[in-house]
């Protein structure tokens, strides 16, 4: 039985809510084969969680791999989401969604910015370092 793809910040289900289920699948299948690539996907997936956690690795504050509480949890959803989504649209290029091109561009710029100010002391509900080491 395959698993669906999914990652620390976001699944399967949550791109095909953002995106809608048509154009993921679609995305994922760059050789227009009309097969969901569910392994595309889980490459997509990986890549805005590595991203994610990447951007947090070295800071003090927060655990690592980064583990957001509360509302934040939708937040870190969002941005994987938003990363994932960009990998899968570079993934088939411009095929055919030339009009999405900036909408994909301005979701990644838009999470790699949030994310940017988190790191500089934006606030964040996130598991700390310091809580375990007590």
């Amino acid at each position: 039985m395959n698993e669906e793809p999914h990652g620390f910040f976001a699944t399967l289900s949550d791109l095909q809510q953002r995106f809608g289920a048509a154009k993921v699948s679609a995305l994922s299948d760059p050789w227009e084969s009309g097969v969901e690539r569910s392994d595309n996907i889980q490459m997509a997936i990986d890549f805005a969680d590595a991203n994610i956690i990447g951007a947090f690795i070295g800071l003090d504050e927060f655990t690592t791999p980064i583990k957001p509480l509360g509302d934040d949890v939708r937040r870190a959803r969002d941005w994987a989401t938003a990363l994932a989504g960009y990998w899968l649209y570079s993934l088939v290029g411009s095929r055919d969604w030339a009009s999405d091109h900036e909408k994909f561009v301005q979701l990644r710029s838009e999470a790699a910015a949030d994310i940017k100010s988190v790191k500089l002391g934006g606030t964040f509900n996130a598991a700390r370092r310091a809580d375990y080491e007590k």
